[in-house]
């Protein structure tokens, strides 16, 4: 970025708002240092005002996350948030293992605290003198999709329900005010483009071709769902028939991403990734009618519970991910209640309220269920005889939200207004 100088200081070509791509340098003009001129044009700016017509200039709007947030959300949810982007979780153990990225024979390792932290390390393609280095969650989202810092935390923040802090210097009507940390840096929101799309299409189209008859019924009962839920989500089989294959999509139900899958009689442990250059999204079933009532579930298979189940349900792939493009679907699909179902287990639990009150926040009806006691999730509810009724009228909770202030006083003022 270019930088022009006054007599004490330098400073980037950049507005209150955004950045600003210029065709020439400024220089001040002499006696008001608020306006500034264009070097060659006799063109003057006042920079208290804005850019004056004849001056070309671009600006461009970008949403600010504080990184040190997004480290304390995470905590404790660093095994979902990275298995969720495709790193196996059998691996994730703290034992030495080949590495995913590089092989080898046992290079790759989990460090003890990886559940606060999510670090890892391997000792030839992620270790100490390697860019980036490991140390946390947030390296090694950067070595395994190959991210910048900026759009690592945008990734995890829409994972975690996170929302922008309208960026350092200006607020949202792009008044100056007071400014952040420099730690607070920007982002660009990484997205799937028509070739990742067409790739992932197709990818999803083969495999469900491949996912009929005998495989099918058999998948079907070790799961405890339907064959028609499996259908409707278009779940699929690899051309070695060892994974089954489940389709994330945004949502204008275009496919951006695959999950895989082992299948439940393959191996003793099981194991879920995604398809190389996949990005996180929702499970949708085609055809699927929005009724009053909405439930977003975690997991692809408790998706298919519900789906089986007769509700209308939405899955992600975990319990902190692919929250704004829920927004998106639900904003799209208007439904008069939002149910989250919570998995039995904190990470479960937290997750479901931390969507609930990001749901509430953008006056959605919105609250969260939870299985009984000894069961962990919906689809275990579904196999132990609970039908759509018992979801239906099983309790629920809600997040409440502080108060909204409504009023404003003046210190040297009684007048209040309202």
């Amino acid at each position: 970025m270019r930088s022009f100088r006054t007599r004490h200081c330098a400073m980037p070509l950049t507005n209150r708002i955004g950045t600003v791509s210029p065709a020439k340098s400024l220089r001040p003009v002499r006696g008001d240092q608020s306006m500034w001129r264009q070097r060659g044009s006799g063109r003057r700016v006042d920079s208290r005002d804005g850019f004056s017509s004849s001056y070309s200039a671009r600006v461009i709007s970008m949403p600010y996350i504080h990184a040190d947030r997004v480290r304390s959300a995470a905590a404790g949810s660093w095994r979902s948030l990275l298995t969720g982007v495709g790193i196996p979780a059998l691996i994730l153990d703290g034992r030495n293992h080949p590495c995913p990225k590089c092989g080898g024979r046992d290079r790759f390792a989990a460090f003890a605290d990886f559940d606060r932290r999510g670090a890892v390390h391997c000792r030839r393609c992620f270790t100490r003198g390697c860019s980036p280095p490991p140390g946390d969650g947030i390296q090694t989202m950067r070595w395994w999709l190959g991210l910048s810092f900026g759009d690592a935390i945008k990734q995890l923040a829409d994972s975690l329900g996170i929302c922008d802090e309208g960026g350092p210097g200006n607020s949202i009507d792009g008044t100056p005010v007071a400014p952040r940390s420099t730690s607070t840096l920007p982002y660009r929101r990484p997205a799937a483009d028509a070739v990742d799309i067409d790739r992932m299409t197709q990818f999803a189209k083969e495999a469900h071709r491949r996912l009929t008859g005998l495989v099918l019924r058999r998948l079907a009962e070790s799961l405890g769902v339907t064959c028609d839920a499996l259908r409707s989500l278009r779940v699929g089989l690899t051309s070695d028939g060892r994974c089954s294959t489940w389709p994330m999509r945004d949502a204008s139900w275009r496919v951006i991403g695959v999950r895989l899958a082992t299948l439940p009689w393959g191996q003793a442990d099981a194991a879920k990734w995604s398809y190389p250059r996949s990005h996180s999204g929702l499970f949708l079933a085609r055809g699927m009618r929005i009724r009053r009532r909405l439930f977003v579930t975690e997991g692809a298979s408790d998706t298919a519970s519900a789906i089986g189940m007769g509700l209308s349900a939405v899955g992600r792939p975990n319990c902190a991910s692919s929250s704004e493009m829920l927004f998106q679907f639900i904003d799209q699909q208007r439904p008069q209640r939002v149910t989250v179902v919570a998995d039995h287990d904190p990470p479960g639990l937290e997750g479901a309220s931390r969507l609930v009150a990001a749901l509430r926040r953008r006056s959605i009806d919105a609250d969260f269920l939870v299985p009984p006691l000894y069961l962990m999730d919906l689809r275990a509810w579904c196999n132990s005889g609970a039908d759509r009724d018992a979801v239906y009228l099983a309790p629920t909770r809600t997040i409440r939200l502080g108060p909204v202030q409504t009023s404003f006083q003046f210190l040297n003022d009684e007048t209040s207004f309202v």
